[in-house]
């Protein structure tokens, strides 16, 4: 059993139960227990959250094996793939979570230089060089330390109240309800 919050309503879906605010102005009690001082994050935006990541993360590793095996066709389609399953997390991250959380101007600036690979990528019509391999690996592997540091970033929402943390899950389920590609949203 999991208590469902007051203010909220639930979906369960596929084993998993997703809450979302009604939007009053009352704050719904946690759904995780805590210790500490920190308020926790729920464990419905933080694992929606890394689900996102996790999906990213496995594109931009295929998308490096792609590159590395000198497979244009095969980096083409993941880059479209990424830049299609993307958008909606990006979106969120930069007109949502980044603000609501003072993220740096590099984290904005990582994402453009996410975009520009894969506008590289998917731009290739010929076999790729040693030296456009060697440069567009660099380039995926900085967007996984991008995320890394991504999730580190998780941990200033544990700062923000209960309600805005509410708020901000409902956004990211907004945002995929939208689904734009990544290369919508800069």
């Amino acid at each position: 059993w999991q208590e469902v919050p007051e203010g909220t309503v639930f979906t369960a879906t596929d084993c998993t139960l997703r809450f979302r605010s009604l939007g009053l102005e009352t704050e719904p009690p946690l759904s995780v227990p805590t210790r500490g001082t920190v308020e926790p994050v729920r464990a419905t935006l933080v694992d929606e959250f890394m689900v996102d990541h996790r999906a990213l993360a496995e594109g931009l590793q295929r998308l490096v094996a792609a590159i590395a095996g000198g497979d244009v066709d095969a980096a083409r389609t993941e880059a479209d793939r990424i830049d299609r399953n993307s958008g909606a997390h990006i979106a969120f991250e930069e007109s949502e979570l980044y603000p609501a959380i003072g993220a740096e101007a590099s984290m904005y600036e990582e994402h453009a230089a996410g975009l520009e690979l894969l506008q590289n990528v998917s731009g290739a019509r010929a076999g790729f060089s040693p030296s456009d391999q060697r440069d567009l690996i660099s380039e995926a592997e900085a967007m996984l330390d991008h995320m890394e540091d991504c999730g580190v970033l998780l941990y200033r929402v544990r700062t923000l109240s209960p309600l805005v943390q509410s708020q901000l899950e409902d956004r990211l389920y907004d945002w995929r309800d939208e689904a734009p590609r990544w290369s919508e949203v800069a």
